[in-house]
């Protein structure tokens, strides 16, 4: 007896794979003192993605996200730097999905993630000197894939979600407190948002419809022979 099976499979990618993407920051630095005016400070930050390419519609998969390590500048634009701090990073909530859950890994190190309103920031209460290497915990993405099949969920940085290049809703922040010349110990406010209308994605995961077509089976038993 011969048994064979045959069906046609529309699912999720066997495993996630990683994406690197390095995103463009167009940057304002609003020092705190009428004495000097706005200034760009323009700089690019280097993101990996885990995420599987594509994922069964109405069903949830997890988007792992984080920020290389950055190193606190010993000056800036010429000038000493003493310390950053505010430093967050914010996402919405991608396109054709619907949120879940998200954690960091590892936890706490003064490092905290939230979702309001569509955006989901991670934020540190820490301080940092120059030199110094800010390694920002792995952001754990649950969504659920709510599009319409064949439709793409794009994951992009933005500090709202219905619109981009906002420097007053950044998509990147941190707060320098510098030594200026005769003025001192002055903070400045560093306001960035990801280049581009909308940016460029991370990363992008297809919806694939459900199996539609189940398995079949074909029994094939041999003529019985004579007596």
């Amino acid at each position: 007896m011969a048994l064979s099976l045959a069906g046609v499979t529309g699912g999720v990618d066997a495993g996630a794979h990683n994406q690197t993407s390095a995103q463009f920051f167009q940057c304002i630095a609003y020092p705190n003192t009428n004495q000097a005016g706005p200034q760009e400070a323009n700089q690019t930050l280097t993101f990996q993605v885990n995420a599987v390419d594509n994922v069964v519609f109405n069903t949830n998969y997890t988007t792992s996200i984080i920020m290389d390590p950055i190193t606190v500048p010993t000056d800036f634009s010429g000038i000493a730097v003493n310390n950053i701090r505010d430093v967050y990073l914010k996402f919405p909530v991608p396109t054709n999905a619907t949120y879940q859950s998200v954690s960091l890994s590892p936890s706490g190190g003064g490092w905290s993630v939230s979702q309001s309103g569509g955006i989901i920031t991670i934020a540190s209460s820490n301080t940092y000197g120059p030199g110094q290497v800010v390694t920002p915990p792995t952001i754990n993405l649950v969504l659920k894939a709510t599009g319409a099949t064949f439709s793409q969920i794009p994951v992009r940085l933005g500090g709202s979600p219905n619109g981009f290049n906002n420097v007053s809703n950044p998509s990147y922040h941190l707060t320098a407190n510098v030594n200026a010349p005769v003025i001192g110990a002055l903070d400045v406010d560093v306001r960035c948002y990801a280049d581009g209308a909308p940016p460029q994605s991370l990363h992008t995961t297809l919806i694939v419809p459900p199996d539609v077509i189940p398995p079949s089976a074909t029994i094939t038993v041999p003529a019985s022979g004579g007596t």
